[in-house]
């Protein structure tokens, strides 16, 4: 290592071996420091005008140098000059020359270890060296989730960034708040789903919390961008006349447009029996199907629409639907049927949770369908939904069981119910990896149809359960033979 600049800096003699010419300096900071090669050129120091705009540092060894700081100047035994300069961008700049520039460089500002204090007598005040100039006690954040402090007399402390305390709120809509980074991803924060949501004919409680009623059998604005940051994007539900002689409207689909896409959630009898659809542009497609930054999946009996580059994720059942946007990107800049996605602070209750509130408007839901609905199932959506809130809160109860046969859901012959089965579904042939992308709003446990004991489904194409040793295969005819 004959080239490092602390051997030949301090070395007494030249060690043997080691030519006295060609010069090739080396590198030992990390990535943001740049390297220029020996040149005999104009003087490379910026005038203390130019640095006088500069309001970063660079941290060399545990000392803060200001933008157009000298950080070393050093001469070894053959007179070849090993300079370096913190430079306007606040990188480390290195150069090895034949001899120093003339140029006196500017002066170096004081400089503090990291983590502790040494006083320079410059002034009794703050820090003037800084820029702006900082009071004694000012504190401001430094990259790499650091904290610099203004101890006076221009000495300058830096210490980890201390996080401040957060205390998870309670949501007015219901959903479970999470766990927010901050820009920089050095702390965090909690902030409460921007969640809309609906069931029955049709019942809604929208972003920040409110439930009403909404009776009319048309396609309607859930969710669209009062300004189109994001290009086209909107949610839409179409409803239905489920009873006719009173006038009351059931959701029949949700339909997801983006950009040139549209995709329709619905549930239609297929062979007399009421299956779950997602249609693609007028096809009909399989869970796990993607294409222009949409996905499609299934968990249980809840089919799922996702476009991971805005975070958007919007679930429907048949009876009960979700849409999720996040605050990052939709804060303020939402209208429809789910009204506003609003500040975290305007839809969190930061009190301490009142259950019973909680539960009002899906049991003032589920009274109103009773009263006025035949349909058991949409009788049954407001504790289906609720349910579902507990389920995704790692609560999963078999709620069906206590509804006296009311509430009984009918499964193919082949597969069986589960109030509390496995979200990540397992299949012979091929993998559904959009599923990954909702299993952590869906949790691990889901309501669905399953396969029996011993038995697993063939692929995300062939709903169809087959021993879990997968000895079967597709025939020539698309039937499944051993």
């Amino acid at each position: 290592m004959c080239l490092n600049y602390e051997v030949r800096v301090l070395c007494c003699k030249t060690p043997e071996g080691c030519p006295l010419s060609s010069m090739i300096p080396y590198v030992t900071s990390p990535s943001k420091t740049s390297f220029l090669a020996p040149s005999s050129s104009a003087p490379w120091w910026p005038s203390s005008t130019a640095s006088s705009h500069r309001s970063c540092f660079c941290s060399v060894s545990g000392q803060l140098y200001r933008a157009g700081s000298v950080i070393y100047r050093q001469t070894d035994l053959t007179g070849h000059c090993y300079h370096a300069l913190c430079n306007q961008d606040c990188q480390v700049i290195r150069r090895v020359d034949q001899d120093c520039p003339s140029t006196t460089p500017p002066p170096t500002p004081a400089t503090t270890s990291v983590g502790t204090s040494t006083s320079a007598p410059v002034t009794t005040g703050g820090c003037p060296n800084t820029i702006p100039p900082r009071k004694r006690g000012e504190t401001w954040d430094m990259p790499n989730c650091s904290q610099a402090t203004c101890e006076g007399n221009n000495t300058i402390t830096v210490r980890p960034r201390k996080c401040p305390q957060v205390k998870k709120p309670t949501c007015a809509n219901g959903y479970p708040a999470v766990k927010v980074s901050s820009q920089d991803g050095c702390c965090q924060d909690y902030h409460c789903q921007c969640v809309c949501s609906g069931w029955g004919d049709p019942h809604y409680i929208t972003f920040d919390g409110t439930y009403y009623t909404f009776l009319d059998n048309c396609t309607y604005v859930l969710v669209q961008q009062i300004v189109p940051v994001y290009g086209h994007f909107r949610v839409l539900i179409d409803n239905y006349f489920c009873d006719a002689e009173d006038g009351l409207s059931c959701p029949q689909s949700i339909i997801v447009e983006y950009h040139q896409d549209r995709v329709v959630l619905t549930r239609r009898p297929v062979n007399g029996v009421m299956t779950n659809q997602i249609i693609f542009n007028k096809k009909v497609v399989s869970p796990g199907f993607q294409k222009n930054g949409i996905d499609v999946s299934r968990i249980g009996i809840k089919m799922y629409v996702t476009i991971p580059d805005i975070g958007v994720q919007v679930m429907f059942t048949g009876l009960i639907f979700s849409v999720e946007v996040p605050f990052s990107k939709f804060t303020n800049n939402t209208e429809g049927q789910c009204g506003m996605c609003w500040a975290p602070q305007a839809t969190c209750l930061r009190l301490s949770p009142v259950p019973n509130k909680r539960k009002q408007p899906f049991y003032e839901g589920c009274v109103f369908d009773h009263c006025h609905m035949n349909d058991s199932a949409v009788v049954c959506s407001s504790l289906e939904l609720y349910a579902s809130l507990c389920t995704s809160s790692g609560v999963c109860i078999d709620w069906r069981d206590h509804t006296n046969g009311t509430c009984l859901f009918t499964c193919p012959a082949d597969k069986v119910y589960q109030a509390c089965g496995p979200s990540n579904t397992s299949y012979c042939y091929g993998n559904d990896s959009t599923n990954l992308l909702v299993l952590q709003e869906a949790g691990t446990l889901t309501e669905g149809c399953f396969c029996p004991d011993g038995e697993t489904l063939f692929s995300t194409s062939i709903n169809v359960c087959v021993p879990q040793a997968c000895s079967w295969c597709l025939g020539p005819h698309g039937r499944l033979v051993e």
